[in-house]
């Protein structure tokens, strides 16, 4: 009996092919460049489909732009510091906490209540 095996897990996988990421062997398949057997409750991959991936020697970018980013799934990261991220130049805390007085203003419409009115 052969003892050859047929299908590996994502770890599996990515120890075969020379010890690469879980995370690039996901995104390998999302990019249909490896097959996976369907309908189980594990995605595994079978051996064939890991022997045809290196027999093709499919040149893969990292990070290439077609890939979304898995943190964000669909929307934009929100950096707290947005201008700093732009222009280069650091956010102070202070102009942070200048920027957020500000907008509380035009939400409350420049009424200020203590915490004591307010029931806090």
């Amino acid at each position: 009996m052969n003892h050859e095996r047929l299908a590996y897990t994502l770890r599996e996988a990515a120890a075969q092919l020379g010890g690469i990421s879980v995370r690039s062997v996901q995104r390998l398949v999302a990019r249909g460049l490896l097959r996976t057997v369907p309908g189980l409750r594990r995605v595994l991959i079978p051996a064939d489909a890991l022997q045809q991936f290196v027999a093709r020697g499919a040149a893969v970018e990292d990070n290439s732009p077609r890939a979304e980013p898995v943190a964000w799934k669909g929307s934009k990261p929100c950096y707290s510091n947005a201008q700093g991220r732009r222009s280069g130049m650091s956010v102070s805390g202070t102009r942070a906490a200048e920027e957020l007085s500000g907008l509380l203003e035009q939400l409350t419409g420049g009424k200020q209540r203590s915490l004591k009115e307010s029931g806090g």
